[in-house]
């Protein structure tokens, strides 16, 4: 819906840039609903010159803070220029989610003392 903002901002990334720094891109939309007939053509333009695109909705049911760069479960992670040369979505390779929360690193309980001075 932001494609009248975006598209000149990743248009100058680009021209300024070349594909040296990559453009990433949040949506609500999902890959096929992008991709489906007749749907406006700013938005496969605005594909066109990004790399990398978070598709779906963010749905609180499937909210999973351990994911990357996401909200919840059903978002993607989609290599677009991938996906746009095979015609069908590519998920992006570099993806490492967590499995599993690591108190150690992130939850530490400073209230219990660890790691704090008497």
């Amino acid at each position: 819906l932001n494609t009248g903002v975006l598209l000149p901002l990743a248009r100058k990334i680009r021209e300024r840039f070349g594909n040296t720094k990559d453009i990433w891109c949040w949506t609500g939309y999902t890959w096929e609903e992008l991709m489906r007939e007749g749907e406006s053509p700013d938005k496969r333009e605005l594909l066109e010159l990004i790399d990398i695109l978070v598709d779906g909705r963010y749905i609180k049911e499937l909210h999973d803070s351990l994911l990357q760069f996401r909200g919840s479960s059903n978002q993607r992670i989609i290599d677009v220029p991938k996906s746009l040369e095979n015609g069908r979505v590519v998920i992006w390779p570099k993806l490492h989610d967590q499995t599993r929360f690591i108190p150690e690193i992130y939850g530490k309980d400073r209230s219990a003392g660890e790691g704090g001075a008497s």
